[in-house]
């Protein structure tokens, strides 16, 4: 996979995108199906890392084995595994006029074709709702007590302020402040972990199998133009408390990233205009669920 050449400059092909304008129809016939893995084993295998970085939350995973998790995806995105898993306060991308409050992607390499698979998922937490799958995700995170990566994988985006500085041209970029009051600090002290088996794809992670895509850039430098972006339609649904305790991971006082400069401000890019693309989006009028197909492997998107 090549990612050596810096490609931030300009806004063509650039993500992420606000999605709202749909100007090509869509020509994918099934759901993305996945296939969860055996998580429980892979992270006692130490096949799993877990990273907290100055911009985001990240999960590598090192595994190709049958036990690792992977999706099937229609666009000749055959059975990819998930290499890496990112974690964004505030969210990348923008359903409507909406920015949410943050964003869980999932990428899938494609070595010999050169192109990644992204599936990602807006975060809401306006709704309040306890996401019992999100918290062993941010159960996980409470472990880590160094700012940088923990055995990253060979996709290497850079992450540090100076780098930020080469998304693109100056003011083009979101600045995300959020300070954590000491009470806030208290609440968090509590016990928040959960264990158990996790999936990837759970449907209370990514609770719909239809989405908007778009051919794109990766989030960060060096901004490579080999993303093949699948925005799920629906937002995941998590608690105030679950979002606070997210922000805390990344920017809390005695978090691990505490002591980097410019600890308590995420800086993202800004939303690119769609410049003639295709962008689309699937429905259930483009395809059913398998469950609905075939009368079986319900509950989708958990395919065997």
């Amino acid at each position: 996979l090549d990612v050596s050449t810096n490609q931030c400059s300009g806004s063509n092909d650039q993500s992420p995108m606000q999605l709202h304008q749909i100007n090509h129809d869509c020509s994918e016939f099934h759901q993305i199906r996945a296939k969860g893995g055996d998580w429980r084993n892979l992270t006692k295998e130490g096949e799993i890392a877990f990273s907290i970085l100055p911009s985001h939350l990240r999960i590598d995973i090192h595994s190709t084995n049958p036990k690792a998790p992977r999706a099937d995806s229609p666009g000749g995105f055959v059975e990819l595994y998930a290499h890496h898993v990112e974690l964004t306060v505030p969210s990348l991308h923008m359903l409507g006029n909406r920015k949410y409050d943050a964003e869980y992607s999932i990428y899938h390499v494609q070595g010999h074709k050169n192109r990644i698979l992204i599936v990602s998922v807006l975060v809401d937490a306006s709704v309040n709702v306890y996401n019992h799958e999100f918290q062993k995700v941010l159960g996980a995170f409470q472990d880590v007590t160094e700012c940088g990566e923990a055995g990253r994988r060979l996709l290497v985006l850079q992450d540090d302020d100076r780098d930020l500085d080469d998304l693109s041209e100056e003011n083009n970029e979101f600045v995300y402040q959020h300070p954590i009051n000491e009470e806030e600090e208290r609440m968090l002290a509590e016990e928040t972990k959960i264990d158990g088996k996790f999936n990837l794809y759970n449907t209370d992670m990514i609770p719909s199998l239809y989405w908007y895509a778009y051919g794109g850039s990766l989030p960060r430098p060096p901004c490579s133009k080999i993303a093949n972006w699948r925005v799920v339609d629906t937002p995941m649904q998590i608690s105030h408390f679950q979002l606070l305790q997210l922000k805390h991971l990344l920017l809390g006082r005695e978090g691990a990233c505490s002591g980097h400069p410019g600890h308590g401000t995420i800086r993202t890019r800004p939303m690119f205009v769609p410049d003639g693309r295709p962008v689309w989006r699937c429905t259930r009028a483009n395809y059913k669920s398998d469950c609905e197909r075939f009368g079986r492997l319900c509950p989708a998107p958990d395919f065997p």
